[in-house]
């Protein structure tokens, strides 16, 4: 189990990556994760080596939408020794150029959290 506080702090990181996903804040989203980090968005957004070069994409992508609200929840944290494992539901409401209906999404992110200096970040994750 996780101390209270650790829960709390990893709570707030993937709280954190929605709302600067919406604002399109890439300081803030890259904040989320670490340098080296490893992203697998499946085969519409794709997978990624470094922190760069996810956040270039993430960029690119919401560059291209219209107004989005993601959402987070059922966050299910723990403890392996050298970091954390976290599951989460993720929904995103995304209005596209010229469509009238909005997009909706839904699935689940599996990440892989390390602390470093002193704050929690993605290492690795998958969304499904």
């Amino acid at each position: 189990m996780l101390p209270l506080e650790d829960q709390r702090a990893i709570e707030a990181l993937l709280l954190r990556y929605a709302t600067a996903a919406d604002a399109r804040d890439m300081s803030l989203l890259a904040s989320c994760f670490t340098d080296d980090v490893r992203a697998d968005y499946g085969e519409g957004i794709g997978r990624f080596e470094g922190r760069d070069a996810l956040i270039g994409q993430l960029s690119a992508m919401l560059d291209a939408c219209g107004p989005t609200l993601h959402y987070i929840s059922n966050i299910v944290a723990s403890g392996d020794g050298e970091g954390a494992r976290v599951r989460c539901y993720t929904q995103a409401v995304v209005r596209l150029p010229g469509q009238e209906v909005p997009l909706r999404t839904a699935g689940t992110y599996d990440d892989r959290l390390r602390r470093t200096d002193g704050v929690w970040r993605i290492a690795e994750r998958v969304y499904t």
